[in-house]
């Protein structure tokens, strides 16, 4: 039911009181459209106690809608794709729609070089994000 009293700022037809992002127009309420959807802080450490020479890429998401799962992937100097997770990195928390702290180790990588990682999303889209920043 429409509350005439209320503002919106954005126009979106939504209320400022009701709306995620009462600065951005977002009828579909996507908290996408305010929030970053994306992998941030993605690293590796080669600190890991899973052996000598192994490394363990983290990542952290602020939000997960759409969100199918993740791979660690790396590209060598001639753009060829390779994938270091056997399956899928499921998303953990595409439920409840909060961020999360993802960790996968990677055997034998010396460098850190060339890590990224891929998000999929329902859609069929895939974004790559990175390199891993070394820590």
């Amino acid at each position: 039911m429409a509350n005439p009293n209320q503002a919106d700022i954005d126009f979106d037809r939504i209320g400022d009181a009701c709306d995620n992002c009462p600065t951005i127009p977002n009828i579909d309420q996507n908290p996408c459209a305010c929030a970053e959807c994306i992998p941030t802080d993605v690293t590796i450490s080669f600190s890991s106690s899973f052996g000598k020479g192994s490394g363990l890429v983290s990542w952290r998401t602020n939000v997960e809608v759409d969100i199918l799962g993740f791979n660690v992937v790396t590209f060598d100097s001639k753009g060829t794709r390779t994938q270091l997770n056997p399956v899928l990195i499921p998303c953990e928390e595409c439920i409840s729609g909060v961020g999360h702290v993802y960790a996968y180790v990677i055997p034998k990588h010396k460098s850190g070089h060339g890590i990224f990682v891929e998000q999929l999303r329902l859609n069929g889209s895939v974004q790559v994000f990175g390199p891993a920043v070394k820590q």
